[in-house]
């Protein structure tokens, strides 16, 4: 994965199940470290997922942090998106580990690109259409009674 600062890490994700039910993605690290499991109690950033491969997949490793590529190895309702734990406590113990850094996606306003200009363009012509075909239609009509 690519951090905030555009270096490329490897982050260990843990796949955690919710209170309520489901499961989500959880990056909890961005170091090699066994990290323990079991109840654990994660405080952090949810992001949305990612679209695009950042590296390739194999045994154990996710292409991207995307919860359907999960979906046909540990069936079960998951949540869109994934969290960036800040801190995790475990038993009352806090966890101290490296915290993988990203940050969130700044908001974009969308231009105007070609398609949203001739969908405009279009809707234009046919209210020009509509305006227009009673007029026209009353035009053909008074030449056709002078002849």
């Amino acid at each position: 994965q690519i951090n905030s600062k555009g270096v490329r890490e490897t982050w260990l994700v843990g796949l955690m199940e919710v209170d309520g039910g489901g499961y989500i993605l959880v990056v909890r690290s961005n170091s090699n470290s066994d990290l323990p499991r079991g109840d654990i109690v994660v405080t952090g950033r949810l992001f949305h997922r990612q679209y695009e491969d950042l590296s390739d997949r194999s045994e154990g490793r996710l292409s991207r942090l995307d919860p359907s590529l999960l979906v046909g190895d540990y069936p079960g309702n998951y949540y869109d998106g994934f969290v960036l734990a800040n801190s995790e406590l475990r038993d009352g113990f806090s966890l101290e580990v490296p915290r993988a850094l990203l940050d969130p996606a700044a908001p974009t306003i969308p231009g105007y690109y070609w398609q949203h200009i001739a969908y405009v363009v279009i809707w234009w012509l046919m209210a020009l259409v509509v305006v227009f075909l009673p007029i026209y239609s009353r035009f053909r009509e008074r030449e056709g009674r002078a002849k």
